[in-house]
């Protein structure tokens, strides 16, 4: 998955810098052009990152298949070795398959991880730049100066229903997606 220490810290710092913005600045004349939306409500519920997550998970399940196919070979080559009754060579043999599939597995594994890895950022890295171009559309064109984000870590510790344009929000992201733009 991303990084999430990192995108953590950097919403918390643009929150604290928005809120010393809004402190220096007339809150009265502020108060109709900042909203909020919930990013974990926004991101859960984008169907942009519901495609990305089930093309992700299309993925690791055709991994997942060979995978079991290898586990099939080493459990074969596995029992082959136990029950061989025949020549020390013939044993040894039998012990260097049971090993290369092993070190077989094992390097598809850790591959395959990685892969995923690395394609589960790509994605999520394309979505939320999409995201993030969008909310910035959708604040421009309800002429909001700044619109702050509510995360798990508690950077808002209070925002009026008013002001929260989570479902408004969401309703354009999908509405979007759907478009294909």
């Amino acid at each position: 998955m991303y990084n999430r220490p990192i995108l953590l810290w950097a919403v918390v710092v643009c929150n604290l810098l928005l809120t010393a913005y809004l402190l220096f600045k007339d809150s009265s004349s502020a108060s109709d052009r900042v909203v909020y939306f919930d990013a974990v409500k926004l991101v859960s519920n984008y169907e942009g990152i519901k495609a990305s997550r089930s093309m992700l998970e299309e993925h690791a399940k055709l991994s997942n298949l060979r995978i079991d196919t290898l586990k099939a070979e080493l459990a074969l080559a596995n029992k082959n070795f136990s029950t061989f009754k025949g020549s020390t060579k013939d044993k040894l043999f039998l012990e260097n398959i049971v090993r290369f599939k092993q070190d077989q597995l094992s390097n598809y594994q850790r591959t395959v991880d990685e892969v995923n890895r690395t394609n589960e950022k790509k994605a999520m890295d394309g979505v939320l730049g999409r995201v993030n171009q969008l909310v910035s559309e959708y604040a421009k064109s309800h002429n909001y100066e700044i619109v702050l984000t509510g995360t798990q870590m508690g950077n808002i510790a209070y925002g009026d229903e008013r002001v929260d344009i989570t479902e408004d929000l969401l309703q354009f992201l999908n509405d979007r997606y759907a478009q294909g733009k």
